[in-house]
């Protein structure tokens, strides 16, 4: 039978994960800007004091459910990415599949790594567990053994491949106005772009030079 003291703690344990559950789905919807502490209140069932007292303000919350979204997205990365029985091509696709789809699904995410890379690179690197990942992975010795011959350093070809992916969602509402490109036809371009990538960076892995 538990005691008083066990069925509280139980309680905030319940309640804390409704808050990030609600906040998750909310950012996810709406944008952070557009998600109120009280829609957040509302969507977990409890008031907004509660919200406040596990969390001190909506941007640690945000900072919170990105973290925890991060750090998953990464656990599944790694699989992908140490898998010896897939080439280094199939592994490029993949790469790129899973960013493109991550970057459509939480549009608000870049926010959010884009001023913590300002604020504390190294900080977010181990929170989300970056480097055992992809700097010591299958992935990267693989790439050191089809480039390397040629003197390249494999981060530069890492950081082209992040760029080709990453870099448009960055620069999509600059693009948007400029060029009055709509969300659906943007989100066209990137569907794109999932099978161009591959092609572009396999190409460049033979590439004299």
């Amino acid at each position: 039978m538990r005691t008083p003291k066990q069925s509280s703690a139980i309680a905030d344990v319940s309640t804390e994960t409704r808050i990030r559950t609600a906040a998750r789905q909310l950012f996810v919807q709406k944008g952070f800007t557009a998600t109120t502490t009280r829609d957040i209140a509302a969507a977990a069932g409890c008031n907004v004091a509660l919200v406040n007292y596990y969390y001190r303000s909506k941007q640690d919350l945000f900072a919170t459910v990105m973290i925890e979204h991060l750090r998953a997205f990464m656990m599944g990365m790694r699989d992908m990415v140490n898998d010896t029985s897939t080439s280094l091509e199939q592994k490029i696709t993949s790469f790129v599949d899973a960013y493109i789809t991550m970057l459509q699904a939480n549009p608000d995410l870049l926010i959010f790594i884009l001023s913590e890379i300002r604020r504390d690179p190294e900080a977010l690197a181990t929170q989300v567990g970056m480097k055992p990942i992809l700097f010591e992975s299958v992935l990267l010795q693989q790439l050191k053994r089809r480039i390397g011959r040629r003197r390249i350093d494999p981060m530069q070809y890492f950081m082209t491949l992040m760029a080709m992916t990453v870099f448009p969602f960055i620069a999509q509402p600059l693009l948007q106005a400029a060029s009055g490109v709509t969300d659906e036809s943007f989100h066209a371009m990137m569907e794109q772009r999932r099978a161009l990538i591959p092609l572009w960076m396999t190409t460049l892995l033979d590439a004299k030079g």
